[in-house]
C-alpha cells in the first residue's frame, strides 16, 4: 500500500527548481561493505534532491541501468 502512495505523492509535486532556486543534489551508494579498494561494489544509488527555498524534498533509488556512464 505504501509502495503505491509514495509515487504517486511525488508525481503530484511537479518538477522542482527554476529561477532564483536554491536546489541541493546528492548521490550515495548503499551496499555491502568491503575491505579491498578498487572493485566493484554491489549496492543500490539513491539521489536525493532538496529545494531549500520552499524545503521540498525528492529522494530517488536508482539501478546500474539508469544510471548515466561518464
Amino acid at each position: 500500500m505504501v509502495r503505491k502512495l509514495i509515487p504517486n505523492y511525488y508525481s503530484s509535486l511537479g518538477k522542482i527548481g527554476g529561477n532564483n532556486v536554491v536546489l541541493e543534489i546528492d548521490e550515495s551508494k548503499f551496499g555491502k561493505r568491503k575491505y579491498n579498494r578498487g572493485h566493484h561494489v554491489e549496492g543500490v544509488w539513491i539521489l536525493g534532491c532538496v529545494e531549500r527555498t520552499h524545503e521540498r524534498r525528492i529522494i530517488l533509488k536508482k539501478t546500474e541501468k539508469e544510471i548515466l556512464k561518464v
